[in-house]
């Protein structure tokens, strides 16, 4: 984030001419917003402070008790048990001590590197060590792995089920079922047209054929 707020705010204007004639200052309906967040982000982290450190403050974590109910389900007490366990302050300490200062250390590097722009230090860094700039780079090919083994099955198993199940199986089989049921009904509409001559016809005929069986 500071290398993103260090290219975006600091160092010489790398956009052309036709962009730097369109700049202007964002409205307040878009920074507003983000002032207001801002400040909720300050004391935010009161709401899910440790124990270790609310109990001497008079206070309590409201994030984890509002999320006990959801975290401390007891049928999975057996299973979770992690989820109660207590740890010394001693290791909360040196874990928010450790966070802390590898985020100060970044920042600090970040800004080293990009307040006057993108350093040459970093062009050299990247040819001494190409193997390390080509992981960063890619942002460890995390896309590309998702794509693959991911997306693109999902997709093909998607076009398998459209184009063989649904469309050769599926809507085959109905389709098939659909034309058998309008072939038989075919056969059978040739005995009931609802033309009253070929009724007539056709009684006749009977009638013709019974008169000639009882006569001989």
């Amino acid at each position: 984030m500071v290398r993103l707020l260090c290219l975006t705010f600091y160092g010489s204007n790398r956009s052309d001419s036709h962009t730097r004639e369109h700049l202007h200052e964002t409205p307040a309906l878009m920074w507003a917003p983000l002032v207001v967040l801002a400040l909720l982000s300050i004391f935010v982290g009161y709401i899910g402070i440790p124990e270790f450190l609310a109990e001497s403050m008079g206070t309590k974590n409201f994030f984890a008790h509002y999320l006990s109910a959801v975290v401390h389900i007891p049928s999975t007490a057996d299973f979770w048990s992690f989820t109660k366990e207590h740890h010394a302050a001693s290791l909360e300490w040196t874990m928010m001590l450790l966070a802390t200062g590898l985020g100060l250390t970044s920042a600090g590097l970040a800004y080293v590197f990009y307040h006057k722009g993108p350093s040459p230090v970093l062009g050299k860094l990247g040819k001494a060590n190409p193997g390390v700039y080509s992981l960063l780079l890619n942002k460890y090919w995390v896309d590309e792995i998702y794509a693959k083994w991911i997306v693109h099955p999902l997709k093909e198993m998607a076009d398998f089920l459209w184009r063989v199940v649904d469309v050769k199986i599926i809507n085959g089989f109905l389709n098939f079922l659909g034309s058998t049921l309008m072939f038989l009904s075919s056969l059978v509409s040739l005995r009931n047209t609802g033309g009253l001559q070929r009724y007539a016809a056709v009684f006749m005929l009977g009638l013709v054929g019974l008169i000639f069986l009882v006569i001989s």
